[in-house]
């Protein structure tokens, strides 16, 4: 439960429930009106009476009808695996050694991506489906009269006809949602500053605030009036510092104290001397 709470998987999340409201539509929401027009007439010279009739057919109906249309319910287990493996996997989704986790992320996304463009597109070729399955059925009873087919066809003629209802319409919804979850992980996060008109502040909280320990520290450098210059402290003149000067005695100019013939003054370092 963890991995559904991060952030980084919240795009995820968006996939698997746009899939899940596409299969909530598929099963419980009527998803194709069927319209049969069949027209028939009493002799060969009498003019032609239709009569309208239609019908509403969840998916699990239309799965009897046309095969072909379990590749909805193919798309949405499609999908939602994907969605499992890039949170409950996420170092290793598709368990490729050699291709390092980023990189088949990339490739879950992409897939979300295609796939829901794959389920999108192909509802809108779920009527056709509908139609083709309903008139095999229709030529398959045909043929099962035999020589009767043929009079049959001279008094009675049917026209079918399909077209989405809501569940449709919603299960296009859900793969609008799965393709934004595959995509939202692609789109590049860039800071964007505020747009300011002249003589306006930036509004509060901008600049973010420096956390706790980094620098520079809010209120640094120190902003001084306009017009001034920062203050420097003032020292005293005649003032001086540093270790003082060492002062010897002054001697008269041209003098020096007298020394006895031949001995020099003596060495501080080695004040032993013959």
């Amino acid at each position: 439960m963890q991995n559904l709470t991060q952030p980084a998987n919240r795009s995820y999340l968006i996939a698997a429930g746009g899939a899940l409201l596409a299969l909530i539509a598929f099963l419980f929401i009527p998803f194709v009106h069927l319209q049969a027009n069949i027209g028939a007439r009493s002799s060969s010279t009498s003019p032609q009476q239709t009569t309208s009739s239609g019908t509403d057919l969840h998916g699990a109906i239309l799965t009897g009808v046309n095969g072909g249309i379990w590749i909805n319910v193919l798309l949405i287990a499609l999908i939602l695996l994907v969605v499992a493996l890039l949170i409950y996997r996420s170092q290793n989704p598709f368990g490729i050694a050699r291709v390092n986790a980023e990189t088949q992320t990339r490739w879950g996304q992409y897939l979300l991506i295609g796939l829901g463009v794959v389920g999108l597109l192909f509802q809108f070729l779920v009527p056709s489906l509908v139609t083709s399955g309903v008139n095999t059925f229709i030529d398959a009873f045909k043929n099962s009269l035999g020589g009767l087919s043929s009079l049959m066809e001279a008094f009675l003629s049917i026209d079918i006809s399909a077209s989405l209802l809501t569940g449709g319409w919603i299960f296009i919804v859900g793969m609008l949602a799965v393709i934004a979850g595959g995509a939202l992980p692609l789109i590049p996060r860039t800071a964007i500053q505020p747009h300011m008109q002249p003589g306006q502040y930036p509004p509060a909280g901008y600049p973010p605030q420096q956390p706790s320990g980094q620098y520079p520290p809010a209120g640094y450098p120190p902003q001084q009036p306009e017009g001034q210059y920062p203050q420097y402290p003032q020292y005293p003149q005649g003032e001086q510092y540093g270790p003082p000067t060492p002062q010897y005695p002054q001697q008269p100019s041209g003098q020096y104290p007298p020394q006895p013939e031949g001995q020099y003054p003596p060495d501080p370092q080695n004040p032993q001397q013959p």
